[in-house]
């Protein structure tokens, strides 16, 4: 990055961690132009989004999806490796009153997914999801909504564990 060494107080990274090929390396970076403070991460956890009930109408886009995103420890790890101090995870839980519109935003608005302006800008179904398995995984989706099985789809992906997370991250001067 183009700052000097410890520059800023704190930083943010929302929704962008599953675009780098190597964690360590950006994280050393924000450390290296941190003074003290926070290092915050909003990210998708692979272990959460195995319990999106897009697995169910998506199961190769969100596979493909998880294998992209790292897990809370390789994330901490990293975080500890890059020179942080501690680190904590806080749950996000997506509720229908988001505007953001990625992955899973439309988890309490599921016929947001029908909309091909929607999915359009979402990564997941825009580069990793086939047309075939778009196709079919939206059929079946309009085919609960239509006969209320959805509730039923949904309620079996209900999850304590957060749809997303904060990652807290302390760098001490």
């Amino acid at each position: 990055m183009p700052f000097a060494d410890k520059t800023f107080d704190g930083a943010i990274c929302t929704l962008a961690i599953h675009h780098f090929d190597n964690l360590l390396r950006p994280f050393r970076e924000v450390r290296r132009a941190l003074k003290s403070g926070q290092f915050v991460l909003f990210t998708g956890l692979a272990e959460q989004m195995g319990k999106y009930w897009l697995c169910h109408y998506f199961p190769s886009m969100m596979r493909r999806s998880i294998q992209n995103m790292p897990t809370l420890n390789a994330v901490q790890t990293a975080l500890a490796t890059a020179g942080f101090q501690g680190s904590e995870c806080v749950p996000f839980f997506v509720n229908s009153e988001l505007r953001d519109l990625f992955l899973y935003s439309g988890k309490d608005r599921p016929r947001l997914y029908l909309q091909p302006d929607v999915r359009a800008n979402i990564s997941s179904f825009a580069r990793l999801c086939t047309d075939d398995e778009l196709k079919q995984g939206l059929k079946a989706l309009a085919a609960d909504l239509q006969s209320g099985e959805f509730a039923s789809v949904r309620a079996a992906y209900d999850s304590s564990e957060g749809d997303y997370a904060f990652v807290i991250a302390r760098a001490d001067a």
